[in-house]
């Protein structure tokens, strides 16, 4: 076996002591509450108030007393869990034993990294394929200064291929770097507080290579293709569209078509004609000269909406019975007399005479 370098067994000099302190911490018991004696003292009392007949303050020595028996009876509880949480066997993990683990960590994993300023310890692993997508490969990085927290561990994704609908999910049980550990729960923290880190790093490692389609945060099937930014779902290129006017993506059920010239237009981007409410994209939409709504070619006529149309005509209707009213009648101009030849009116005055004699 090659002799380990210095960064090596300085890591594992604090990673050693670290345990140490952990372990030590552990061992500590809690006193036994102070409230003890204020319960003995106010049993006290309370007898005292019985042995002289004192009725009102009896009751209320009684309910100080109840009040202190409950909150001692936490306290004791609290401290039989301290008690029971006392490892079986108080000894942490030897100097020997963490440099052992360090040492096997190389032959399990393509880089190892030791970090004695920001008390890191990581390992690189190979590229992950799921399905056949490529996950690349991820560094799990553990914290030594947060040995007792629950999860002082990151996975981080070193070339990341996130998925498609949310760029913080860089494998199918990785979010924010935080991983699902599922069933391996158990087992990754056993592994820790035993100071078995090489065992701690490969159940990790293998987790990340299982794909478990129940309970993923992307499910796999979802992990390419275009985002649809009007329901947020996951679909093949070839049944996307985009908005002509901001130029988004959308899925066939997103997407709005105008009535007029046939662009496609996302729910933001498509307005209603007044008059039918059909889809139309803003340039196809005309103001009606009368009330200044926007219409559709179909819905607008001579620069009117329909209701102005109507409006306009009963207008003009109006206006003409008006002026029949108000108008003076006409009068037909008498035909002038018809011109006789002078020598007729001659001949029918003589005849007019001639009829006026008597016979």
């Amino acid at each position: 076996m090659p002799r380990p370098d210095r960064t090596l067994l300085r890591a594992a000099q604090q990673i050693t002591d670290r345990y140490a302190a952990i372990h030590r911490r552990e061992l500590v018991l809690k006193p036994p509450p102070d409230d003890l004696m204020a319960l003995q003292r106010a049993w006290h009392r309370l007898q005292l108030c019985r042995q002289h007949n004192l009725t009102i303050v009896g009751q209320q020595a009684a309910a100080a007393y109840q009040r202190l028996l409950s909150r001692v009876a936490i306290q004791l509880n609290c401290a039989a869990q301290n008690t029971n949480a006392i490892p079986v066997d108080p000894s942490p993990p030897s100097f020997g034993e963490i440099s052992e683990e360090l040492i096997s960590l190389s032959d399990e994993f393509p880089a190892v990294r030791f970090d004695l300023q920001e008390q890191i310890l990581s390992v690189t692993t190979d590229r992950i394929e799921l399905n056949g997508t490529d996950l690349g490969p991820f560094e799990i990085e553990l914290d030594w200064s947060s040995l007792a927290n629950s999860s002082p561990y990151k996975v981080v994704a070193l070339e990341p291929h996130s998925a498609v609908s949310n760029s913080h999910v860089t494998h199918p049980h990785v979010q924010s770097e935080t991983l699902c550990e599922g069933n391996a729960e158990e087992v990754l923290r056993r592994r820790l507080k035993e100071g078995r880190l090489c065992e701690f790093f490969l159940v990790i490692s293998n987790v990340l290579q299982t794909y478990n389609s129940g309970s993923p945060y992307v499910d796999l099937d979802d992990w390419e293709g275009i985002l649809c930014e009007g329901c947020g779902n996951t679909v093949p290129d070839e049944e996307t569209n985009r908005c002509q006017d901001c130029r988004i993506s959308l899925c066939q059920e997103c997407v709005y078509s105008c009535g007029d010239c046939g662009h496609s237009l996302c729910h933001d981007c498509e307005v209603r004609c007044t008059g039918c409410e059909e889809p139309h994209c803003s340039r196809c939409l005309e103001p009606c000269e009368g009330c200044q709504e926007t219409f559709c070619s179909q819905c607008l006529n001579t620069g009117l909406c329909p209701n102005c149309q109507e409006t306009q005509l009963e207008s003009d209707n109006d206006e003409d019975d008006l002026e029949t009213e108000t108008s003076p009648a006409k009068t037909t101009p008498p035909t002038p007399a018809e011109e006789v030849p002078e020598a007729d009116l001659k001949v029918l005055s003589d005849c007019l005479v001639e009829a006026a004699l008597p016979a």
